[in-house]
């Protein structure tokens, strides 16, 4: 774990040599937790990697300034790989099939409810399906009581949430999203702050577009995250 590195066994692992294969695979998780003072050793190895070695880093959001995230990006020797939750419409396939594959059948209502009830990441999504496979028992089809019943709330409500919601048109789930924000103790004139740095920035990109600029130019300047 990042958060708990030992530099020295870090960079042992990532130098020794590999056996009865090719490569060596060697894991450092929780990249987001790294302490400020073990970058550079993250750092100085990324610059000059072993040749037999599969350095693979695992983390949640970095910055775009975190110098790991930079190198990663930068260096030509390396690969970064986004990963962002699903969408509901996706995250519905993905329960109805997850359920299906071990042989339960979920009804509509049901199905609406666990998307907008879950995260889209499915790790923490699979831990809920878990344990609402072990409550229904020998029974095979999963209503809507029964989610009420087991089902808990992970999904992750903000101000960035909450403007994802709003600038693609989905009202219905910003005003939830609004409620919770604004019931957990979020500061309405943060978020009334993200607002309009985000109408200030759509202003501007529809500006540049209608000056013949190009798109990818435009959100590089605007500092517009691929995504979004």
């Amino acid at each position: 774990m990042a958060s708990e590195l030992d530099e020295e066994r870090f960079l042992t692992a990532c130098r020794a040599f590999p056996f009865f294969s090719e490569k060596r695979l060697v894991t450092l998780k929780e990249i987001d937790k790294l302490p400020a003072g073990a970058r550079k050793t993250v750092t100085d190895y990324l610059g000059r990697p072993s040749p037999s070695t599969v350095l693979l880093i695992l983390g949640g959001n970095l910055p775009t300034s975190h110098p790991v995230r930079k190198q990663c990006e930068q260096d030509k020797k390396h690969w970064a790989v986004a990963y962002f939750p699903l969408d509901p419409s996706n995250l519905k396939t993905w329960l109805r099939n997850h359920l299906a594959q071990a042989g339960y059948e979920v009804e509509a209502d049901a199905l609406r409810f666990l998307a907008g009830r879950l995260d889209g990441d499915t790790l923490s999504a699979e831990a809920e399906m878990e344990k609402l496979m072990l409550f229904m028992g020998n029974e095979r089809r999963i209503g809507l009581d029964e989610c009420l019943a087991m089902v808990g709330e992970t999904r992750v409500h903000s101000g960035f949430g909450l403007m994802e919601a709003l600038f693609s048109g989905h009202v219905g789930q910003a005003m939830a999203i609004l409620d919770r924000v604004l019931a957990a103790g979020d500061e309405p004139l943060l978020l009334l702050g993200l607002l309009i740095s985000r109408l200030r920035r759509l202003i501007q990109a529809r500006a540049m577009l209608a000056a013949g600029e190009d798109p990818a130019s435009i959100a590089r300047k605007l500092n517009v995250f691929w995504k979004e």
